[in-house]
């Protein structure tokens, strides 16, 4: 898939649109998902820089959803996205942080039960690391 196009087509949407502010959070998602994913491909083509200014765009883009829509359904996604990208990224001290909020807030929505065994095995493994 081309993520750049995933990325555009989202942003497009948000700029275009900016009436339909229903649409923003899950747009924000979105454009953080496309980031991660193309972070992701161009991590594993070995394209350190590229992958690294890619998943720092997709912290941004799901950390707006967090700040900006707490309350939508959306947001624990977006926090789980900030996870998986913290993780890729190796940002250890905010991704604890983040892991411990995500269960904190997730716990609560059976939804999000193998996430949240997801999240505990990453905080595992990083703590262990500490050790």
């Amino acid at each position: 898939m081309d993520w750049s196009k995933a990325i555009e087509a989202y942003e497009r949407v948000i700029d275009e649109h900016t009436d339909a502010v229903d649409f923003f959070p899950y747009c924000f998602y979105q454009v953080g998902e496309a980031y991660y994913k193309l972070g992701t491909d161009q991590k594993n083509a070995s394209q350190v820089i590229q992958a690294t200014e890619s998943l720092e765009l997709a912290l941004q883009w799901y950390q707006k959803v967090i700040d900006n829509y707490p309350q939508d359904h959306i947001a624990l996604h977006a926090l789980y996205g900030a996870v998986k990208t913290l993780d890729s990224v190796g940002h250890k001290v905010e991704l604890e942080n983040v892991a411990r909020e995500f269960i904190n807030k997730a716990q609560y929505s059976s939804e999000f039960d193998s996430l949240i065994a997801e999240v505990q095995l990453i905080l595992e493994d990083l703590l262990r690391e500490k050790k």
